[in-house]
């Protein structure tokens, strides 16, 4: 009977401590703590450009047009002066600061602009003669001048994206840097009395700004396409000295051609088509640790 009951017992005992063993071994382990995913490069992108300017200044600037000695009696402009369009090239980095506010450094290239201006002049102003009476004499004449210019620009710049419309984002912008601007192959023909002037190569750090506006265009999570208008403000640029080919006009002798000759306010309306590459990227789905209901 002792027997019986102590076999009971360690039944009893068995059957409790086997089925808690079962479902201790059936509870899951919970996962590894996987740390949420680190954003590098947040809010950042890369811009690239090209486009198309059309230039204009308020006029060429010399000593020697003011000088008694060499300004003549009538003078006026018959060309002013204008450069032909050229394309452009830039590059920037920038960061997007909220929904609305985003800000770029940008640098560009912009290539060489060939510029064309004629005059003419009477240095006596005949009072027997109608001025310009196209009887070409010593005291009349006119100058043909040709060059080309080109720029490497830099800005910091500011955008207002406005508000997304039908897939479009309207934004306006303005930026303030400095134009590296260059002055090539200026000359100074005077045809009708056989005479020339020709100045080298000029360069001047001139300060610039812009006002910009545009719309872009969402095409993945990381591309966007934008369409945008610039109005440039460049500065001034100079050639190198004006030398005349005459000997008494040289610049080793007291001329007064011996100094460079200045284009004035340059400005330019500038087209450009843009991409901008975001290293923002879809952050990947996270999961905690797992709960386990029992």
């Amino acid at each position: 009977m002792g027997r019986f009951k102590l076999a009971l017992c360690a039944g009893a005992a068995l059957c409790v401590v086997l089925p808690a063993g079962v479902l201790a071994a059936d509870y899951p382990r919970p996962p590894p703590y996987v740390p949420p995913p680190v954003e590098i490069g947040h809010n950042w992108y890369l811009k690239g450009y090209i486009g198309m300017a059309n230039q204009h200044f308020s006029g060429l600037s010399h000593p020697g047009f003011d000088d008694p000695a060499f300004a003549p009696v009538y003078f006026e402009w018959l060309d002013p002066g204008n450069f032909d369009a050229v394309p452009l090239f830039g590059v920037g980095i920038g960061w997007r600061h909220s929904d609305h506010v985003r800000f770029d450094l940008t640098g560009e290239y912009r290539g060489k602009s060939s510029f064309t201006a004629l005059d003419r002049y009477d240095t006596l102003g005949d009072t027997d003669l109608p001025l310009f009476d196209g009887t070409p004499g010593p005291d009349w004449g006119t100058n043909q001048y040709t060059g080309k210019k080109s720029e490497f620009l830099f800005l910091a710049n500011a955008y207002y994206d406005i508000a997304d419309w039908h897939g479009f984002t309207p934004y306006v912008g303005g930026g303030i840097g400095a134009s590296y601007n260059s002055i090539h192959d200026f000359v100074d023909n005077n045809v009708l009395a056989g005479g020339q002037a020709s100045a080298g190569e000029g360069h001047q750090l001139s300060l610039a700004w812009a006002l910009h506006a545009g719309a872009s265009m969402q095409v993945t999570n990381n591309l966007t396409l934008d369409f945008g208008y610039s109005f440039i403000s460049l500065g001034d640029a100079k050639t190198g000295l004006l030398e005349n080919v005459d000997p008494g006009l040289a610049c080793t002798a007291t001329g007064g051609t011996c100094y460079p000759v200045t284009f004035r306010d340059l400005i330019s309306h500038d087209f450009k088509l843009s991409a901008r590459w975001s290293f923002d990227k879809p952050a990947a789905p996270y999961y905690g640790p797992a709960v386990v209901k029992y």
